[in-house]
This record gives C-alpha cells, sequence and structure tokens, in this order.
C-alpha cells in the first residue's frame, strides 16, 4: 500500500535520476502535492536530486492538467525546469511542453529566468551536436512570441554554434531542421542561424568525410540561394568551393564519381560549377587532380555532362579549360593491375587521356570560345606543367586555334608556350602559321609585343 507519509523522499531524492523517477510516478498516480512539495524542495537544495528528461515531462503535464491554484502551478512547474539534469538536453517533445505550460498558465516572464539559465549551462552545452542548437533556436523563437522577456537568440544559440567541437552527426537532419525553421519563422527571423549553421558545417568538415554529407551541404547552400538569397552566401560558395574540391581529390569509395552516376548527378554538377565559378587556383587544380586521377572519374564526369543537355557544354568546356588540360592522366586509376606476374609495375598512359575523352565526347569543343574569348588552346600552353601530348592532341582537334590571338594576355599561341619553356609546343604551334614570325616584332627596350595590320586575323 502507499504511504502518504513517505519518510525516505530524500533518501530516494539523493539516488538521482533513478530516485526522482520513482518519486515523479508516485506523485502523478497519487496526485500527491504533498510529496510534489517534498521533491520541489529537494531540488532547490540538493545537488544530486535532478530530474531526467521524461520526469520532467510527466511532471509537467500533470500540472497542465492539475486543478490547483495557478500560482501553486508556476511555482512547481520552474523548479521542475530548473531541476532538469545538467546532463540531459530537452528534447523537441519538452521543448513543446514547456511552451504549453508558458501558454497555458500565462507564466512565461516567470519562466524565462529558469529558461535562460538552462540553455546557459556550460555542461549541458558542451560539444553538442548541431541539431541540438538548431531545436534551441526553434524553441527560443517559439518563446520570445509569447508575452514575456525576450530570450536572446545571439546568446543562447549563436555564440554556442561558433563555440562547440563537435562534428555533425547527420547534415540530411540539419538541413530538414533549417527548412522548418524557416517555414515556421521566416527567413529574416532565423537569417543569423543559417549563416552559423553553415559557417559550422565548413569549420567541422573532415578529411574522411562522406560524399552525402558534402552533397547534403550543397543541397542546403542551393536551396537558400534560390529560395532566400540571404547575402552571406557569397562567403558559404566561397568556402565550400574550395573545401569541395580538396575533399572529392582525396576521398576513398564510395566516390564522388559513383554520386555522378546516380539520380542527384544534377547537384554533383551544380557543385563543380561552383568551383569554377568561386573556387581559387588551387580549387581548379584540386578538381583536375580528381578528374586526371581515374578513368572512372574522367568517364563519370562526362557521362553526367553529356546526360544534362542544359547548359552542358559550358560548364564541360570551362572544366576542360580551367581544370583539366593543365593534368597528367597519370596513377593506377588509368591501369587494370597493379603489378604483372613478375612484380613489374604497368606502363605509364599517355598524359592526355583524359583530356581524349573530353574531346571525344564533346567534338568541336576546343572551337569554342568561352566568356573572355578564349579557346582551350591558349589555357592549354599558358600553364608549363601541361604534358605536350595534350597541347597536341588539342592543337590538332582545331588547327586553326594557333593563329587565334589570346585576348587575355594578347600573345598567340607559340609565344606563351615559348614564354612557358614548352619547346615542343612552340615548333609545333609555328609549324601550323609560320608566316605569324614574320608579322611578330618587339620593343626590346619596353618588352612589349607592337602589333601590325598583318597580324589581326
Amino acid at each position: 500500500a502507499y504511504d502518504s507519509n513517505y519518510r525516505d523522499v530524500e533518501f530516494e531524492c539523493l539516488k538521482g535520476e533513478a530516485g526522482t523517477s520513482k518519486i515523479a510516478a508516485s506523485i502523478v498516480s497519487f496526485r500527491d502535492y504533498g510529496l510534489f512539495e517534498r521533491l520541489a524542495t529537494m531540488l532547490e537544495s540538493k545537488h544530486k536530486c535532478v530530474l531526467n528528461t521524461n520526469s520532467c515531462q510527466v511532471l509537467l503535464e500533470f500540472l497542465l492538467r492539475s486543478r490547483v491554484a495557478r500560482a501553486k502551478r508556476i511555482s512547481f512547474s520552474t523548479k521542475v525546469v530548473a531541476g532538469l539534469s545538467l546532463t540531459a538536453e530537452p528534447n523537441e517533445i519538452l521543448y513543446s511542453t514547456i511552451l504549453t505550460v508558458c501558454g497555458k498558465l500565462g507564466c512565461a516572464a516567470q519562466m524565462a529566468s529558469c529558461i535562460s539559465l538552462l540553455l546557459q549551462n556550460s555542461k549541458r552545452k558542451k560539444d553538442r551536436d548541431l541539431s541540438v542548437f538548431l531545436l534551441r533556436a526553434d524553441f527560443l523563437l517559439k518563446f520570445n512570441r509569447l508575452d514575456s522577456p525576450s530570450l536572446s537568440l545571439q546568446t543562447l544559440v549563436i555564440d554556442d554554434m561558433k563555440s562547440s567541437k563537435r562534428t555533425v552527426d547527420s547534415t540530411c537532419t540539419i538541413n530538414e531542421l533549417i527548412c522548418a525553421l524557416i517555414s515556421n519563422h521566416g527567413a529574416h527571423a532565423v537569417a543569423a542561424v543559417v549563416r552559423e549553421t553553415l559557417s559550422f558545417l565548413s569549420r567541422h568538415h573532415s578529411s574522411n568525410i562522406s560524399v552525402v554529407a558534402i552533397m547534403d551541404r550543397a543541397s542546403l547552400i542551393s536551396k537558400m540561394n534560390e529560395e532566400h538569397s540571404f547575402a552571406f552566401l557569397a562567403d558559404s560558395f566561397n568556402r565550400f568551393a574550395n573545401e569541395f574540391s580538396s575533399m572529392i581529390r582525396g576521398m576513398l569509395v564510395p566516390s564522388f564519381a559513383t554520386y555522378l552516376a546516380g539520380e542527384n548527378k544534377r547537384l554533383g554538377l551544380k557543385a563543380i560549377s561552383w568551383v569554377l565559378e568561386h573556387g581559387n587556383d588551387r580549387a581548379f587544380d584540386n578538381l583536375g587532380k580528381w578528374i586526371a586521377g581515374s578513368e572512372n572519374e574522367t568517364r563519370s564526369l562526362v557521362t553526367a555532362l553529356s546526360s544534362e543537355s542544359e547548359a552542358s557544354g559550358t560548364l564541360a568546356l570551362s572544366i576542360l579549360n580551367k581544370c583539366a588540360v593543365q593534368q597528367r592522366s597519370e596513377g593506377y586509376g588509368w591501369s587494370t593491375t597493379f603489378e604483372d606476374a613478375l612484380g613489374r609495375s604497368p606502363p605509364s598512359v599517355p598524359p592526355s587521356l583524359h583530356t581524349r575523352i573530353f574531346l571525344a565526347e564533346f567534338p568541336g569543343i576546343t572551337s569554342k570560345r568561352d566568356s573572355v574569348g578564349r579557346v582551350t588552346l591558349h589555357y592549354a600552353v599558358d600553364n608549363e606543367e601541361t604534358p605536350f601530348d595534350t597541347i597536341h592532341r588539342v592543337l590538332e582537334s582545331f588547327p586553326r586555334a594557333a593563329s587565334i590571338l589570346d585576348p587575355v594576355t594578347k600573345l598567340y599561341p607559340f609565344m606563351q608556350a615559348g614564354m612557358n619553356s614548352q619547346v615542343d609546343a612552340t615548333f609545333s604551334l609555328l609549324l601550323k602559321n609560320p608566316s605569324l614570325v614574320a608579322g611578330a616584332h618587339f620593343n626590346e627596350t619596353t618588352n612589349k609585343r607592337k602589333r601590325s595590320p598583318s597580324m589581326d586575323l
């Protein structure tokens, strides 16, 4: 039988969450407000007396159904919330119940202090997953709609996101939470949270991050850009472009090539386009090395490009010009075996194989001018690392390029090749149009080339 004069309440409370769970169950079962009073006193006075999330939830729901005086229920509610264990983080259901209590009892102002302390506690918030901070943001935004002192989103959520060192458990969940925040509160209200979320994802990326995690981040940036156009997205694009190119270059299976062969290839191509639009020279180099590192990577990319008719030709040209022609096809990604029966390494492969795949898939691509008026040959001879085999293949695919002045450098291709110590390429280019030599002369004092009318094509 239940003893209403339960003498061992203090002893049970000092057992921690297990003891208080038993007491909370007894309070609800027997509607014992005297026992509730003793528990509330212990929660205030004994640091070992704490509630777990479930007990806190049960007691608040009990108070919502209770018919005791409003002031008494408010007093109990504040003590219950303040008594939540430091190791327990409120879940979405508990947050919702706290909001219901504040709304039904009209006690948001009285609850503001204990809620602030709950969220400020350093032990509770230390190294939490990003989803925890997003749930907190949703709760605070809803709480601030009530007739109460406004709690600071910056202090209680955003600043903590900046200091957390925890990696992200599920980027897909993060995307869903961000979209829910915008839907519930509006883009303007959560702009600071979105900005810090993207910064968080950038700071906490690792070298062994999965393709899915990278592309979930790309999906979030894309959605925010298309639907809300936040001003801070320019920085997010720059960070993503440089980090993404580095990640895919060093990525093991499942690789980005597999992703490009799947149903989300359009997002994969969009991520590559961001590298070209927002990345730096190192990002171009990383993307190029990924393409040239394996036949599988090259073919997966050109297949994805050719299957997307919309703007695929422009993107393919940009990839070829800025990233691919400067690289060498090398490594075991171009071989079927590591060693033969005698233990010999496989033979070296021609350095232009990845470029040949592009040229075969997109006939005539090297004859197209890009947005600044350059053709592929201009990019090929503008880098001293470009293999001669690649320059030769590009030239053979569009011989007239040897006679086209580079609108950026104001040099003919043979001049560019010569300046980059590409001796073989220089002679090959001159053979295509020897008359260019007669039309070119330099001012020895200024080292600037002068033009004659015969040079204009």
